[in-house]
């Protein structure tokens, strides 16, 4: 295996500094295969075509190497090329799966947004209902204070008209004892005045 054939090929990082395929000889050039050797033997002229078939061999397997590297090359462009569009594919992807959770975000956001809003509205109806339940409290215990006054001030009146009461009776149950001890009197002055009229009567 000759050397040309067991070099290693480039590296990606390598492929900016390809080396320039080389070129021809000039036809002017003291090489030229073409040129016409005059004066010269039949040995001198085989030796000089040998010579430059030597020369354009080497030139060939030059231009070889320098293709086979191109070729290599090529490849690693290529397969860096394929790499890089799967990357580019994997990051729009990427981006599309992100941007259609973005857009899941942005109405999950704009529902809660809403949610936020009706459930601040209820609050506030719920504060207004409750103004308005904290003021019917305090005239309730307003008008329960004046109940208790009231049931204060009938208490009071009861108590007034129960000694009242008791009075009346108690003055009642004296004058009927007077009424009694009057009567009593009366009978005992009725019978006197009866004895007073059969005894006169029997003196007469």
């Amino acid at each position: 295996m000759s050397t040309n054939e067991r070099r290693a090929a480039p590296k990606p990082s390598d492929l900016d500094d390809t080396a320039e395929m080389p070129g021809l000889p000039a036809p002017d050039s003291g090489t030229d295969t073409w040129a016409v050797v005059t004066g010269a033997g039949p040995e001198e002229t085989g030796r000089a075509h040998q010579d430059e078939i030597t020369k354009l061999r080497a030139q060939l397997a030059t231009v070889t190497e320098a293709r086979r590297y191109l070729e290599v090359s090529l490849s690693a462009l290529t397969t860096n090329l394929r790499e890089l569009e799967q990357r580019v594919l994997s990051k729009s992807e990427q981006v599309s799966r992100h941007e259609r959770e973005a857009a899941v975000r942005d109405r999950r956001i704009a529902e809660l947004g809403k949610d936020l809003a009706a459930r601040t509205e209820q609050l506030q109806l719920i504060g207004t209902e409750r103004d308005a339940l904290q003021l019917r409290v305090e005239r309730a215990q307003g008008e329960l204070a004046e109940l208790a006054q009231l049931r204060e001030r009938y208490a009071q009146v009861q108590a007034e008209l129960g000694r009242g009461r008791d009075q009346r009776e108690t003055l009642l149950a004296r004058e009927r004892t007077d009424l009694a001890e009057l009567q009593r009197r009366t009978a005992r002055q009725h019978e006197a005045l009866q004895d007073a009229e059969g005894r006169r009567q029997q003196e007469q």
